[in-house]
């Protein structure tokens, strides 16, 4: 006997949903459940772009390219200017360097933010002074470490038209900006998690 009740069917659909987003949810990696929303919303930002940036790109249509390194250009510096701080974010620990001709006066880090193809970087260069509490902290990071770190995206009037908006973004290229970015970060704390 079939069931033509068009409700019973949406209603059977809604509990596979929400059946299907508790498996998910407890299955899912602990940052895309406890993300502060203001990291939630720069990694979607990010990962919305960059995925359309590699199809553009796969279509070799380099108008594509710029307008969507236009569009997220305007919507990163509108989501920047609005709040730049990020605390208590989440993260995992890519790499601790010391400075290139300080020896332990100074130190970097870079930290991988997202998961999968959507992966962007969050990295200072040499900006941790030995004196700096946040110092101390990387010399007990290890990479792959996952961490909760807070400090603040440098926001500036112009970088270039490579899709960064007002972010400071290291990468040489606009395809290196769009797909695979690295913003500049100040740290502020830092404990593993």
């Amino acid at each position: 006997m079939s069931n033509n009740n068009p409700l019973g069917s949406l209603f059977s659909l809604g509990v596979m949903g929400v059946i299907g987003w508790g498996i998910y949810a407890a299955n899912a990696p602990a940052d895309t459940i406890q993300m502060p929303e203001r990291q939630a919303q720069l990694v979607n930002v990010v990962a919305q772009y960059q995925d359309a940036y590699r199809k553009a790109s796969n279509d070799r249509n380099d108008l594509q390219m710029n307008t969507l390194a236009d569009a997220r250009s305007k919507v990163l510096c509108n989501l920047a200017k609005a709040d730049a701080w990020g605390e208590a974010w989440l993260g995992e620990v890519y790499r601790v360097s010391t400075g290139f001709s300080r020896g332990n006066e100074s130190a970097s880090l870079t930290v991988k933010v997202g998961g999968g193809r959507n992966t962007f970087w969050l990295e200072t260069r040499n900006d941790i002074k030995v004196d700096e509490p946040v110092f101390a902290a990387l010399q007990s990071l290890n990479r792959g470490d996952k961490i909760r770190f807070s400090g603040h995206l440098f926001v500036e009037e112009h970088t270039g038209n490579k899709g960064n908006g007002c972010l400071r973004e290291f990468s040489i290229s606009q395809n290196g900006s769009m797909t695979d970015p690295e913003f500049a970060f100040r740290f502020t704390a830092i404990e593993r998690r």
